[in-house]
């Protein structure tokens, strides 16, 4: 990462406090299938992608299709 540019410092903080608030929503309630597709991309955005693709698919398995593109896109 270029370290003069401002912009990927953002995003990473946007994902890491997206990240934090989306864990404490799953945590009030394990079945908010879009709360695990968001969290998947704030992991992606961190370059979590094994744990990004196990959201992804918990959110797939819990029937949130649209899901479906990042796994295939991000995933083994």
């Amino acid at each position: 990462m270029n370290p003069k540019f401002a912009e990927a410092y953002y995003d990473r903080g946007w994902a890491w406090h997206s990240l934090q608030e989306y864990d404490k929503a799953l945590l009030i309630d394990v079945k908010q299938i879009g709360g695990y597709m968001e969290r998947g991309r704030a992991k992606l955005m961190l370059g979590q992608k094994e744990s990004a693709c196990l959201d992804f698919k918990k959110a797939l398995e819990l029937g949130y299709i649209d899901t479906d593109g990042m796994v295939k896109q991000n995933c083994n």
